[in-house]
């Protein structure tokens, strides 16, 4: 097969959870299948890491990111708003880029367009392929829905409520023109609501379980960890919440508990280095060059999002490298797991506190949802077995398109 990739960034190196899954499957691609990536860069570093690709056997087509206020001062910019058009897609509109990448497609022959986001789903349309996919790491609207639902009567809720209909709306009409690949069968469900005849495929995100491996206990006082880039709001809030409710009543029943926080762009954020540097026992990492160094350096992984859909790699990763999960029910939502078995569920501070302290406290417990844990994504998240599954949506609708009437 021959397929084009379209990202909203480069996946290399692998560090937040959309870049991770690329770069996952699209290595995996490579060895069987021709894969050029279309990928925005930002800037000088950017362009360098994404022509890392290139060592996997990857055709890599770069674009320099649009300008939203460049856009936004034109007139065409101004109609698109009126018309209803989402911020966060004219964000990332270019005709330049739609223009060349139809040229690479016919000149190519290329079978398969996946937009790796559904605010990339316009370059889609109109696209000379048979196949055109869009993968749905969340649900905008339902992202921007429980964003808006947090927030005071003023103008950022009315902001955000709207953009939630304006994302509503481009989801429906993008889910009558192309295939949809969702996370889970909860984001499925809430796609096929937002539009009846919604052609969705539930593609799980996954970890490398070849690669990561259950680590060694640690000595010494308990750790938490906290893992989140600074550029998903969804980790910002949960971080709030962690900081301001739950992590003073962990430190009241464990005065000598730790907490790191570690996420690209975490280091940059204003009001939390203030915080962090304010709250007792909290260690604000930032970006890491290797994540498993954090994992073996902490005790706990906690995932206190109350805002967002999708899956949460950050979970399945602490999972395979034997560490015990704290979640909400909003961060573990659509993956398989059990309450008790895999994870602790809790949602409110106190509750999510108590969790938090149980598991350092119980040894038994912790060791026993570790081992489920590993064996859970062993059995259904390998990203070879993932892989597979893409590789097996592709050829079905490949085949669709050649028995369809032309």
């Amino acid at each position: 097969m021959r397929i084009l990739s379209i990202s909203a960034v480069p996946p290399y190196p692998p560090l937040s959870g959309g870049q991770v899954r690329l770069y996952n499957l699209l290595t995996r691609l490579a060895r069987r299948h021709d894969v050029w990536l279309s990928s925005f860069y930002r800037c000088k570093d950017d362009l360098q890491a994404l022509n890392q690709m290139e060592k996997f056997g990857i055709h890599v087509v770069p674009f320099p990111k649009p300008r939203m206020r460049r856009r936004l001062l034109a007139l065409t910019g101004v109609q698109d708003i009126l018309g209803g058009s989402p911020f966060g897609v004219l964000a990332w509109a270019s005709e330049e880029a739609k223009k060349t990448l139809k040229r690479l497609v016919r000149d190519e022959g290329i079978e398969i367009v996946q937009a790796e986001e559904m605010f990339l789903a316009n370059y889609l349309v109109g696209m000379p392929a048979p196949v055109r996919t869009a993968v749905a790491l969340d649900v905008l609207s339902v992202t921007r829905r429980r964003r808006y639902e947090r927030l005071p009567w003023g103008w950022q809720k009315i902001f955000h409520m709207l953009e939630a209909h304006r994302l509503a709306r481009y989801e429906s009409e993008t889910l009558s023109k192309v295939h949809v690949i969702a996370m889970s069968q909860v984001d499925a469900e809430a796609l096929r609501r937002l539009n009846l005849q919604a052609r969705v495929s539930v593609i799980p995100n996954g970890v490398d379980t070849n690669a990561l491996h259950p680590l060694p206990w640690r000595d010494g006082p308990p750790r938490l960890l906290f893992v989140g880039g600074a550029g998903h709001y969804p980790n910002l809030d949960a971080i709030r919440f962690l900081l301001g409710a739950i992590w003073p009543l962990v430190r009241k029943s464990r005065p000598d508990a730790g907490l790191w926080l570690v996420g690209a762009g975490l280091e940059n954020v204003g009001w939390l280095a203030r915080e962090a540097e304010s709250a007792p026992g909290v260690r604000l990492v930032g970006r890491v060059d290797d994540i498993v160094d954090a994992y073996a350096a902490t005790d706990v992984a906690v995932v206190p999002l109350r805002i967002g859909s999708g899956t949460r790699l950050k979970i399945l990763e602490a999972m395979a490298l034997g560490r015990p999960v704290v979640s909400t029910s909003v961060g573990c939502e659509g993956l398989a797991v059990q309450p008790g078995e895999h994870l602790l569920v809790a949602d409110g501070p106190g509750e999510f506190a108590e969790a938090a302290t149980r598991i350092i406290d119980d040894e038994n417990l912790r060791r026993r949802m570790v081992a489920g844990a590993r064996r859970l994504v062993e059995e259904k998240y390998g990203w070879d077995g993932i892989a597979a599954s893409v590789e097996q949506l592709y050829d079905t609708l490949l085949s669709g398109s050649k028995q369809a009437p032309s």
